[in-house]
């Protein structure tokens, strides 16, 4: 009887490690969490309790996100800008456009991602309008900057420093829009050390 309850209880706890094993590889549970068992950059039992954590897994995510991909996870990412407390946010124009990924003087961080959400609250289409600019020293370009919607993907060349204005796709009454901005390099300018991308620009 003892060898036979040893042996329920081998396979019970077998089981056991094989569910939460399978649990924490899977490519659903990777895409929803932005880590895997395997992934010891951030312990597992560590994430979400700090600002710090989860403002790299939004950045993961977003990177993930580019080139249109995964539409519900998109919807999940844009809530989580808007209301997770733990995420880092910017406020470019009120709450119509927040962002995430970028300094408090609006520069995304090197090549990393930035996420944009635009909300309209009004009764009537609008089009919103995000400028963006780059101020690198003249070895440094070209530069590109790309826009991802979930829909398409807009890309503008920068050959010199200036400032850039985009009209984005009508946006629908009492809807929000996620976007995805980044660089093809990262570049810094004296006396600035920051590495930066591009600089996202409200309208006035």
């Amino acid at each position: 009887e003892r060898y036979g309850l040893r042996i329920l209880v081998t396979l019970a706890i077998a089981a056991s490690v094989f569910v939460n094993v399978r649990g924490a590889t899977v490519s659903e549970t990777i895409r929803w969490q932005g880590y895997s068992l395997w992934d010891w950059k951030h312990p597992q039992f560590l994430a979400g309790s700090t600002p710090q954590v989860r403002a790299k897994s939004i950045r993961e995510r977003l990177a993930g996100l580019r080139f249109y991909k995964d539409p519900e996870e998109r919807a999940r990412v844009l809530k989580a800008i808007l209301e997770d407390d733990s995420v880092e946010r910017r406020l470019l124009r009120g709450t119509e456009m927040v962002a995430t990924g970028v300094s408090p003087d609006g520069w995304t961080r090197g090549r990393h991602p930035a996420g944009l959400v635009v909300t309209n609250s009004t009764e009537a289409a609008v089009i919103p309008a995000l400028g963006l600019s780059t101020w690198a020293d003249k070895e440094d370009y070209p530069i590109t900057a790309f826009i991802d919607d979930g829909r398409r993907l807009r890309h503008l060349v920068f050959g010199i420093p200036e400032l850039r204005w985009v009209e984005l796709d009508p946006l629908p009454p009492q809807s929000e829009w996620l976007y995805i901005i980044w660089t093809d390099k990262a570049w810094s300018r004296s006396p600035d050390s920051r590495l930066l991308g591009t600089r996202l620009h409200p309208p006035e």
